[in-house]
């Protein structure tokens, strides 16, 4: 059948009177129409949700910047590492002088890495992202916190440690991230 210019508003009247009936057709069989409306409802049900995991999602990653650059300015700041090289010049060295930073440096690392944990539980700070940019930093603070236990160099190591779990549960995981990050 060969389409001429005479057949062709034909045509058109036709489809369009199909896709009529087709869009009017649910309004005549009310069984019809409350599915089409259900289905409709659903369809924008889903839309919205997925707008609003999308809106939710952004809000998180927001969320977290925001806690890594706070953690980075208040907590893991200069003053942070110059505690955690001291650390780890004190361990190196006696007792006495072990003892002696004990006091000071110790318990502001400690306090320090209990407010990074709790960061971390509460969502605001992304802790994959914390031990790719200090996690060897932390790894050798572990290291150390580890050493002062393992050989009683300071005395009361073990009551911080039953204290402060929070601390010493970031120390964990930076240890096992150190270790998962050099296999080969």
């Amino acid at each position: 059948m060969k389409i001429t210019k005479r057949k062709l508003p034909v045509i058109g009247v036709f489809l369009i009177s199909t896709v009529l009936s087709i869009i009017f057709w649910p309004i005549s069989d009310n069984g019809v129409f409350w599915q089409a409306v259900e289905a409709i409802a659903v369809v924008i049900g889903l839309l919205a949700i997925f707008f609003q995991i999308e809106g939710y999602l952004q809000s998180q990653t927001e969320t977290k910047i925001r806690g890594y650059i706070l953690s980075m300015e208040t907590i893991f700041n200069s003053d942070f590492f110059a505690f955690g090289e001291r650390i780890k010049v004190a361990w190196k060295a006696d007792t006495a002088e072990a003892a002696s930073f004990f006091s000071g440096d110790v318990t502001h690392i400690i306090a320090r890495l209990v407010l990074a944990q709790t960061l971390i539980e509460k969502n605001y700070l992304d802790k994959d992202l914390l031990f790719l940019t200090i996690g060897t930093d932390l790894y050798d603070i572990a290291l150390a916190f580890q050493n002062f236990e393992a050989t009683d160099k300071i005395p009361g190591i073990k009551n911080i440690k039953a204290r402060d779990e929070k601390a010493f549960m970031l120390m964990e995981d930076v240890k096992i991230w150190f270790r998962n990050k050099n296999k080969f």
